[in-house]
């Protein structure tokens, strides 16, 4: 995503969609919570200044004055100023901490009547502030909660606020949150990340284009140094899987085979002269009989596959001399011996 564009003049100016994105949202985020901690170091050493005259010094300090003449360009601004809104609200809310809820306001405050007016050029401004109705029936609440002996001295000056607020007609009500009334629905909206940031080494970053000759001759010899590597410190496992790649395949079947002979024998030990897994096993392997010897026949029937028709009935035959002696693991007595 592009965070800037060209206007007329030349100059770059911010596009709207900065201000929903990840750059932006977490910075400011983060200088919120900045501004809470440091106002909340400050009032507690601080008994002389009223508690908002004191937060109006800390704005002050910090720089945030400063911070309406960062966007000048009408289009970015308007974006600029109601995310910034918002994100000020969004700290007033129930889940948070009514100290916390109680500087968010006193920022909203401040932030929204700080908007500078006839300058040259001249700046654009916002006369109303939106918020979902749930939030905002949760914001006159607030003065309510700061009842501790620490809390009561934010309360008179929320309550002047929310006051003032109301009598302005500052606050535009919109529909509950959970209707997801704003636009964009959520913040950030777009995640901006860094092409600087990788989690590989460097030396093995990809390159744009196809590789050179020394790239190519550089990949085969780390592969080959890698492959000696693994060798070395898997002997046994390196020369059965190169050697004789079938080995660990016989293993498993051995095992399986194992397994569900051993499940037969347990049903026989039960008492039954033929459990359901001997009679499932017995019926599978006169199956597999029947179905080869339809096979035999169609191929009996080409006069080109006599040599191969042969062999097959004499596997045949052995296999039904195998399913007369009854044993217990019907044609899996003829495989993996």
């Amino acid at each position: 995503m592009s965070l800037t564009t060209t206007t007329g003049r030349g100059e770059l100016a911010l596009q709207p969609g900065y201000f929903s994105s990840s750059a932006f949202v977490k910075a400011f985020r983060d200088d919120i919570t900045s501004l809470i901690h440091a106002y909340h170091d400050s009032y507690g050493k601080e008994t002389q200044i009223q508690p908002f005259q004191l937060f109006k010094q800390l704005w002050v300090s910090l720089g945030w004055k400063w911070l309406h003449f960062s966007v000048p360009e009408d289009r970015a601004r308007d974006a600029f100023l109601h995310t910034a809104c918002r994100l000020f609200i969004e700290r007033t809310v129930r889940t948070e901490a009514p100290f916390t809820r109680a500087v968010a306001l006193y920022g909203l405050h401040t932030f929204f009547h700080t908007q500078p007016s006839g300058t040259l050029p001249l700046l654009r401004s916002i006369a109303y502030i939106p918020i979902p109705i749930d939030q905002h029936t949760s914001l006159l609440s607030l003065p309510g909660t700061l009842q501790t002996p620490y809390l009561v001295p934010l309360a008179p000056a929320a309550r002047n606020i929310l006051s003032q607020f109301g009598t302005e007609g500052i606050f535009l009500l919109i529909p509950s949150s959970e209707c997801g009334p704003f636009k964009p629905r959520s913040l950030p909206y777009e995640v901006v990340l860094d092409d600087t940031i990788t989690t590989q080494p460097p030396d093995l970053l990809k390159k744009k284009g196809r590789p050179s000759k020394r790239e190519r001759s550089r990949r085969a010899k780390n592969a080959v140094e890698n492959l000696e590597k693994w060798l070395q410190e898997n002997p046994h496992q390196g020369s059965d899987s190169l050697t004789d790649p079938s080995k660990a395949t016989a293993e498993l079947y051995h095992l399986h085979k194992a397994s569900l002979l051993d499940k037969v024998d347990e049903s026989k030990n039960e008492g039954a002269m033929q459990s359901d897994e001997s009679l499932a096993l017995l019926d599978a392997s006169k199956h597999v009989v029947q179905r080869l010897k339809a096979a035999e026949m169609f191929l009996s029937s080409d006069n080109s596959g006599s040599q191969t028709t042969t062999s097959s009935r004499v596997g045949i035959e052995r296999m039904e001399q195998t399913l007369k002696k009854e044993n217990r693991g019907g044609l899996l007595s003829l495989l993996g011996n």
